[in-house]
This record gives structure tokens, sequence and C-alpha cells, in this order.
């Protein structure tokens, strides 16, 4: 596609509406010669959106000034507050050197271990957390009959405070 002879070509009356031809002058003259035909309907919504939501505060403006009718001014004034004139943000070039100095950082070293990477069983969800439910559960012993072996493993409140507390090691997350 030629840019010259894609702005003085009009298409045949009733195909595009004079919004697409415009799109379509728009993407030549940014050198975009191949894109899907969706991209015009995009860009086409965008401008209707950006158009509308300028002239809704651009008439906030004027009605605020106590004016019938939408001005320059009340324009120039809707696009600063909304910030289409923003031209604060950094550079191009200062993007790219700020990215080069971090690119330069080398990674950290990955430590060569069999098996999966996980942390920390205290930080895991894999601990067994559920309680079967059985149909015919075995009779209970009563508490005068339970050893020093057979006492359930249920831990206090404090016990799991202090585990909560504890320092974890420096090698926590292998």
């Amino acid at each position: 596609m030629s840019q010259g002879n894609e702005r003085q070509e009009q298409p045949p009356s009733g195909h595009h509406s004079e919004d697409v031809i415009r799109s379509k002058a728009l993407l030549a003259d940014l050198g975009v010669e191949e894109y899907d035909p969706k991209v015009l309907d995009l860009l086409n919504d965008i401008a209707y959106q950006t158009a509308t939501e300028l002239l809704n505060t651009a008439r906030s403006v004027s009605t605020h000034c106590g004016k019938s009718s939408i001005e320059v001014t009340d324009v120039r004034i809707a696009s600063e507050f909304l910030g289409y004139n923003r031209a604060d943000g950094p550079t191009r070039d200062q993007i790219t050197q700020i990215a080069k100095h971090t690119n330069e950082q080398p990674l950290p070293q990955i430590r060569h271990s069999n098996g999966l990477k996980l942390p920390n069983d205290r930080f895991c969800l894999l601990q067994n957390n559920v309680r079967w439910r059985m149909d015919n559960p075995p009779p209970a012993k009563p508490a005068a009959h339970l050893g020093a072996g057979d006492m359930p493993t249920q831990f206090r409140p404090e016990q799991v405070n202090a585990m909560l507390k504890r320092k974890a090691p420096a090698d926590d997350f292998d």
C-alpha cells in the first residue's frame, strides 16, 4: 500500500464513513501498512469516547462560568483538567536509560537441587488438616487408661504462638 494513494482514494459511496477514511489515513501516515480491520473500529471508538468526555467536561466548565455555549477556552481548560496535554512524564530516552541500568544488574544465581522448589514446611499448606469421618468409629478409650505414649497430639495455644514466633532459618525457601 502506498501512503499517497491511500489518502487520495475515495471509497465507493456508502462503504466507509469519513471517520474510517481518517483512521486509515492516520495509520498510513504512521507507516502502518498491515492491520486487522477491527483496529479501525477500535480507533474510532476511542476517538468518540475521548471527544465525548472532553466535551462533557467543557460543558461543565462553561456552565460553571455562566456561559450558554462552549468556547475554545472551555475546551482547553477541560483538556488540561483531563490530562490530555500532559508532558510531565519521563521521556523515552530516560525510560530507555533506566531500563538499561536495571537490566545490567545480574539476576541471582539459581541453586541447583533436585525436586520441586517449595518454601519451608511451616509456610506450605501441605500438612494434613483433614479429619475423616468414619461410619463405624472404634470405641473410645477411657481417659484413665491412657498411658504416656497414648496422649493425643493436640497443641496448646502457647505452643502454637511459640512456633509462629520462632525465627526462620536462612534457607527458608529451598
